[in-house]
């Protein structure tokens, strides 16, 4: 997921991005959101520059509600269903299975 694009002799490559720390902010709100809350937090990655995912929490009372933007050339359907599946398991207090073999391992793996 920490991947960034360039052009490199006119062709585009991803090229991984070395983040420390995923900060997730929190917002705790004073009216329930609704689908256009979510909506207007959507908004265009530069593929160049950008972290090509977005995340944050808000609390409203005693719910609480995960906002999650993903570039899609980096996260698909089944991407985000082992995603959610490890959030719960981190939700419910276990740690989520490490990564064997990262895409960008496996990228190379097929380039050879």
């Amino acid at each position: 997921m920490n991947s960034r694009f360039e052009i490199r002799d006119g062709t585009v490559v991803q090229i991984p991005r070395e983040i420390d720390d995923v900060r997730i902010h929190v917002t705790e709100l004073q009216n329930e959101p609704d689908r256009d809350f979510f909506q207007r937090l959507v908004k265009p990655f530069d593929l160049n520059r950008d972290i090509l995912y977005r995340f944050e929490l808000f609390t409203f009372k005693d719910q609480t509600f995960l906002f999650m933007d993903v570039h899609h050339i980096i996260f698909d359907g089944l991407s985000e269903s082992i995603f959610m599946e490890d959030v719960l398991k981190a939700y419910e207090g276990q740690l989520p299975e490490e990564e064997e073999v990262s895409a960008y391992d496996f990228a190379l793996f097929e380039k050879e």
